[in-house]
């Protein structure tokens, strides 16, 4: 239901469970007429669904999504989400599968991190992005400092800025499945593009990418936080994109070829 209050005021039940609760968004419950996932918190409102089941999962038979919200009576609202739970280890990092396949405008997707010890809280956590991304995508959130804490919140959010008369600059829809703490086994997968050859995924120094359908017009290279690291254009049908001078990490590169056609690529650098 929607909370007006920050995240830090939160209140949400606590598990005995090192585990992020119903990390794989496959519970959900009808609470005051809306479905809701089960152990997480939205500002869902009957008039008002930012936060969703959807079957657009990367495993099991859904996933969540949200989206950010119209214009409120409260002011500019993102739609959001989240979760409390104890922690009995010390993780190093927060996992999860992402897929953005709507950000315009303003904008952006975001999955804050934040630790609770001894009645104290502290962002140990943040990742975000304002570039699609198509495909469900292993991003890993390093937690710093990483300790022993109370407990662990999580919050996912699809965010834009508001106009002078309160509606929306733009749009968001972040999908999320399959986040992990570090207690589970999560391995790295090499997306496949049908009309491209990209290689290596993952890479250390450079990626080829070739075309073969036509030739690539245009080239950008983004990296998690929207930054444009590298944009060109061409008339050619094959590319090779430097990536060592790049700290270790995930990239995107968005191709556009003569008739056109656009193609979004993820790739871990390390």
């Amino acid at each position: 239901m929607k909370i007006t209050a920050s995240i830090l005021c939160l209140f949400v039940s606590i598990t005995a469970n090192c585990q992020v609760p119903n990390s794989d968004f496959e519970n959900w419950n009808i609470v005051d007429g809306i479905e809701e996932p089960v152990n997480w918190r939205t500002n869902n409102e009957i008039n008002s669904i930012s936060v969703s089941k959807t079957a657009d999962s990367y495993a099991g038979n859904f996933a969540m999504q949200i989206i950010n919200n119209g214009p409120s009576f409260e002011g500019p609202l993102p739609g959001y989400t989240t979760v409390i739970y104890a922690s009995n280890t010390v993780p190093a990092e927060i996992s999860a599968y992402v897929k953005c396949d709507s950000i315009s405008g303003t904008g952006k997707a975001i999955i804050n991190i934040v630790g609770y010890l001894a009645g104290k809280d502290n962002e140990i956590g943040k990742w975000e992005t304002i570039v699609e991304i198509p495909h469900y995508t292993l991003i890993k959130i390093p937690l710093s400092p990483a300790r022993h804490y109370d407990s662990i919140a999580i919050r996912l959010e699809a965010y834009a800025g508001m106009d002078a008369l309160g509606w929306p600059t733009g749009h968001a829809s972040i999908k999320a499945d399959r986040l992990s703490d570090g207690s589970g086994t999560e391995t790295n997968e090499i997306e496949y593009y049908p009309s491209l050859l990209v290689f290596p995924n993952p890479c250390h120094e450079e990626v080829n990418i070739g075309s073969a359908e036509g030739t690539i017009s245009e080239c950008l290279v983004f990296d998690v936080f929207g930054r444009d690291l590298f944009r060109k254009s061409f008339c050619v049908s094959d590319i090779r994109l430097d990536f060592g001078h790049y700290p270790q990490g995930l990239y995107f590169i968005r191709t556009i070829d003569n008739k056109g056609i656009m193609t979004n690529i993820t790739i871990i650098k390390r």
